[in-house]
């Protein structure tokens, strides 16, 4: 694996989702009933067709998300004190629900990533995942250091696997894309002569960008009511009663 930093893969990652409402039929979605489904022609239709059985948080084209894994997140999340009090206080409900959505986003996001890996003929592997680890750990100072600072954030290893396929699926596809462009990488910039606030993506990126919007533009992204709604215009599940995003 061509060695790239954390940082810009996860700019990649980040920059896509937040590219999935910049055309007007994106915002079009975004006003429809979270219950109806677009045809092919366009048209929506509603019914119980397009609703996930109870049991499933989300469905990403034929990957199913169980409620059970996100509901086991919060409450391994929960293990901290200082959410324990804010899930336990006057507003615990509100604020379990939006995690629940925070967790969400990111497990359909991460499938999104992967889904896209396997498009461009690069799933990702347990060798990659490794490698991806390394990456964290090296900046993090260690594994010690990885442990520190998971332990800081409130991150569990689960949801550090789905950051991690996340990373290793960006990585995977850059690769392919920059293969099939006779790329070599050679001028792939790094922190040192740039930084995400210039808002720039280089031609690799910008690759990854239009190959992912045409990933998830054709991918069916389903979230089941009790979990909130899939928003095109932020790349997240909006929780239940939430508004849309701008431009929604």
């Amino acid at each position: 694996m061509r060695p790239r930093t954390l940082a810009l893969a996860v700019l990649a990652a980040v920059t896509f989702l937040a590219g999935c409402g910049d055309d007007d039929d994106s915002a079009e979605q975004a006003d429809r009933d979270p219950t109806e489904r677009v045809a092919d022609d366009g048209t929506t239709e509603s019914g119980e067709d397009a609703s996930l059985p109870d049991g499933v948080a989300a469905s990403v084209g034929d990957e199913e998300i169980s409620a059970a894994s996100i509901d086991d997140h919060v409450d391994a999340l929960a293990a901290d004190p200082q959410l324990a009090e804010q899930l336990d206080g006057p507003d615990g409900d509100v604020a379990r629900t939006q995690l629940r959505a925070q967790i969400l986003s990111n497990a359909v996001q991460t499938a999104i990533l992967a889904a896209g890996a396997d498009a461009a003929g690069a799933p990702v592997t347990d060798e990659d995942l490794s490698a991806a680890r390394d990456q964290i750990e090296e900046q993090a100072g260690g594994a010690d250091g990885l442990d520190a600072a998971m332990e800081e954030q409130g991150l569990t290893e689960d949801l550090l696997e789905l950051q991690l396929r996340s990373v290793a699926a960006v990585q995977n596809i850059t690769e392919a894309l920059d293969a099939e462009a006779g790329d070599d990488g050679s001028t792939d910039t790094t922190p040192d002569d740039t930084s995400p606030e210039d808002g720039e993506l280089s031609p690799s990126e910008q690759r990854v960008q239009e190959f992912l919007l045409e990933q998830v533009s054709a991918t069916d992204i389903r979230v089941h009511p009790d979990f909130g709604r899939w928003d095109a215009q932020t790349g997240q599940v909006l929780p239940p009663g939430a508004a849309p995003g701008p431009g929604g």
